[in-house]
């Protein structure tokens, strides 16, 4: 006989046996437990099944104790990295491979302590501890990262009741790795001007002009750079000057480039670009068509931006452009002119900087760059030295109504 329980039988006078379904195993099976008890009747036995059962449901499962930090790990990529992007699922899997595995890969899971990793996190900051061949100790942001996936992968231990707690809440704040904060650079808004006055003396070909509008819009819309590099053509609403940011191209190592879903639900988003990204759009979609044409190429995915050199052979098809084109051509150019080393990303910072500096309202802002949280937002904002006078004597203005003239 069955119920939500589990299931009993009776074996004898008396003596009932009791079946019970505890969960999942790394294997995928489920695992059972069964006891042989005595009782008076049906009604009894269902009784100690239900005890028999609570001595389970909030406690790590005892066919468990001996499972490896290892065994668990490939539960935990099978059932939950699934959920993941591509590339955090990419990055969680090197480091496991590299750092955390072998480390505590053979140690039953329940004998992992805060002390374990504790002294773990100690290890790595020896000097040999970096693997890029660079001198110099693991960086913090390195170490923070490592740290937080240990501490998630204990989280899903005590969600799914192989453990009670998770020892890393035992280990001291003042021990836990954080990243040191970095500012990232931006240029002032004399730098900005003169790399956009730069930039748009070169002459209109293929190359030049794909830059100038990647740069931008980049600078007047924040995009993320593999937002602009995966739009296509039907996205672009020329009618409304608007684009639909709908997905991101993405490069993982050993893989051809790929869309994904956008890195969060707010990033997918509308987008209104300026009179001058309307005219760069049309001038790069005429450039295009004429080098497709010439070259007998073709765009069946319709990307805005696509490679100059690489094409697949057998069709002829065009590839997107890659990611680290724009970067690379980015940094050689800056560095012809003059300009102080920026990254990509930055764009983005001065985006959401200098249109507040403008007067655009924050949560406008916010939806602009696509952040679910105004906070991540507010991190974005960068100190500008301006005089504070400037803006004292606006906000001074905004009473020129209210009091009589001051004459002295």
């Amino acid at each position: 006989m069955r119920n939500s329980y589990g299931s009993i039988k009776q074996i004898d006078e008396n003596i009932w046996k009791l079946t019970i379904s505890i969960g999942t195993g790394y294997d995928g099976k489920q695992v059972k437990k069964s006891r042989t008890i005595e009782a008076k009747n049906e009604k009894d036995a269902n009784r100690q099944l239900y005890l028999f059962y609570s001595e389970y449901k909030n406690l790590p499962n005892a066919v468990y104790d001996n499972i490896t930090f290892y065994e668990f790990c490939r539960l935990w990529y099978a059932r939950h990295c699934s959920k993941l992007s591509p590339t955090t699922i990419v990055r969680y899997k090197k480091i496991l491979e590299q750092r955390i595995l072998p480390a505590f890969g053979n140690l039953q899971l329940k004998k992992i302590s805060a002390i374990t990793i504790m002294s773990f996190l100690d290890h790595l900051k020896d000097e040999d501890e970096r693997l890029d061949g660079k001198n110099g100790l693991l960086s913090s942001r390195s170490m923070e990262l490592i740290y937080k996936l240990i501490q998630s992968i204990f989280n899903k231990a005590v969600e799914w009741h192989f453990i009670i707690g998770n020892p890393c809440s035992d280990i001291p704040r003042e021990e836990i790795p954080k990243a040191n904060s970095i500012r990232r650079t931006i240029w002032t808004m004399e730098e900005v001007n003169f790399f956009f006055s730069n930039l748009y003396k070169l002459p209109d070909n293929f190359t030049n002009v794909k830059y100038k509008l990647i740069a931008t819009i980049a600078w007047t819309t924040g995009a993320r750079r593999g937002e602009y590099l995966g739009l296509q053509w039907p996205d672009i609403d020329f009618n409304n000057q608007t684009f639909h940011i709908n997905k991101s191209l993405t490069d993982l190592p050993g893989q051809d480039l790929f869309t994904k879903a956008p890195k969060t639900e707010n990033s997918n988003r509308i987008v209104a670009f300026d009179n001058y990204s309307k005219y760069l759009f049309l001038l790069h979609k005429g450039i295009q068509d004429e080098f497709l044409l010439n070259n007998k190429l073709t765009n069946p995915q319709n990307f805005v931006f696509i490679s100059h050199t690489k094409f697949n052979p057998q069709n002829n098809a065009v590839y997107p452009m890659a990611p680290d084109a724009f970067y690379n051509w980015f940094q050689r150019y800056i560095s012809g002119i003059g300009l102080p080393h920026i990254t990509v990303h930055a764009f983005r910072h001065m985006a959401c900087t200098y249109a507040l500096t403008a007067g655009a309202p924050i949560n406008v802002v916010q939806n602009m760059l696509g952040h679910a949280n105004i906070k991540t937002t507010e991190g974005y904002i960068h100190r500008i030295e301006t005089p504070d006078n400037a803006f004292t004597q606006s906000l001074s203005e905004m009473l020129d109504d209210t009091r009589p003239k001051a004459n002295f």
